[in-house]
């Protein structure tokens, strides 16, 4: 969590398209969010300028902005563990278009699952694994974890958790 300072203003930007080399004005909405005196110490604070066509009249629309920049970061721990991560998709070794493309999209589906369990962890840790998992995925994970000596006992959501159960 942070407390962030937010101001806005409207700009109206010169532009230069490179093809036609034709010059024109463009107005955008420009959203300064800073961190206020919340770091914590020996981190730099978060400050980010973003320009926007998005309206910016009301104070939930400054809200609505930067809550949808902050969320770039999770889109970018979904494409992490989607290529090169848990998923690796950019090894696949499928020889056609078709192919690599309904493997891709398999395991986009389940980078999604990965982060959001990442998500639930830190936020939930005591979350019972079983609102995310259907008794034969626990049932799995608690064998290949655990092996034959499993206790008969629900694991939770958290990997910390999980490693001591």
């Amino acid at each position: 969590m942070a407390n962030m300072a937010v101001r806005a203003c409207e700009a109206t930007l010169e532009f230069k398209d490179k093809r036609t080399k034709r010059r024109f004005l463009k107005t955008v909405n420009v959203v300064c969010a800073s961190e206020d005196g919340t770091t914590p110490a020996g981190e730099k604070p978060v400050q980010w300028l973003l320009l926007t066509n998005r309206p910016i009249k009301t104070a939930e629309d400054l809200r609505h902005v930067v809550e949808g920049y902050a969320q770039r970061w999770r889109i970018e721990e979904f494409h992490r563990t989607w290529k090169s991560g848990a998923c690796d998709v950019e090894k696949t070794q499928l020889r056609s278009a078709g192919a690599a493309e309904k493997w891709a999209t398999m395991l986009a589906a389940v980078a999604v699952r990965i982060e959001r369990l990442k998500l639930l962890s830190r936020k939930e840790p005591d979350r019972p694994a079983s609102d995310d998992f259907s008794p034969i995925e626990l049932k799995a994970i608690v064998l290949v974890r655990f092996g034959e000596q499993a206790r008969k006992k629900v694991p939770r959501v958290s990997r910390q958790r999980l490693a001591r159960w």
